[in-house]
């Protein structure tokens, strides 16, 4: 009986974390007012984005009519170079973002190795592996000489005393009478 209790009890409780950030976080609601007026920015953005281009087309369709054939191709040759270019540099940028990805990872993976924290890899990472690896052989060096530094400082101070010693008095209390001892005692 207890056993289908808490069956019950999990199947009321949500599971996926979705489910769970749905609850937590409150939904904004409009008013179709607003939600026409987001609709009206958003349909002129684009109807001027769509006329803008309309209107370079045509404008280069008239241009065009005018060449020679001769200066059309070269015209069309151009085009074609320059959306080449276009690609290449994207393309470029793309690699460039990948290269840096893999150096991270790699990064992060020798931090790891050594037991480093990854808090500092994109501040080790460098445009190559041997620098990468070089920076990291001296930032361990650095940050071993930072821990040992700390432990050291904080093993350093007094010899600690027994508690007997700490309140030992000066004179020899066993040959004191009782009285004498407690005087001793009040006037510490």
């Amino acid at each position: 009986m207890e056993i289908e209790n808490n069956n019950n009890n999990m199947e009321q409780q949500p599971i996926d974390g979705a489910q769970h950030q749905e609850q937590s976080t409150p939904e904004k609601t409009f008013t179709q007012a607003e939600l026409d007026s987001i609709i009206e920015k958003r349909l002129g953005k684009e109807k001027a984005k769509w006329e803008k281009k309309v209107k370079e087309e045509a404008d280069e369709a008239a241009r065009m009519a005018q060449m020679s054939e001769a200066e059309k191709q070269e015209a069309l040759f151009n085009k074609r170079i320059k959306d080449l270019e276009e690609r290449e540099e994207a393309f470029n940028q793309q690699q460039k973002a990948l290269q840096r990805d893999k150096m991270l990872n790699e990064t992060n993976k020798q931090l790891v190795s050594r037991g480093l924290p990854l808090d500092f890899a994109d501040k080790l990472m460098a445009e190559t592996a041997e620098d990468t690896l070089a920076n990291i052989d001296a930032f361990e060096k650095q940050w071993q000489a930072a821990i040992n530094n700390a432990v050291d400082s904080r093993l350093k101070g007094s010899t600690p005393t027994s508690p007997l010693t700490k309140n030992k008095p000066n004179k020899d209390v066993s040959k004191m009478s009782f009285s004498e001892f407690a005087k001793y005692k009040n006037n510490k």
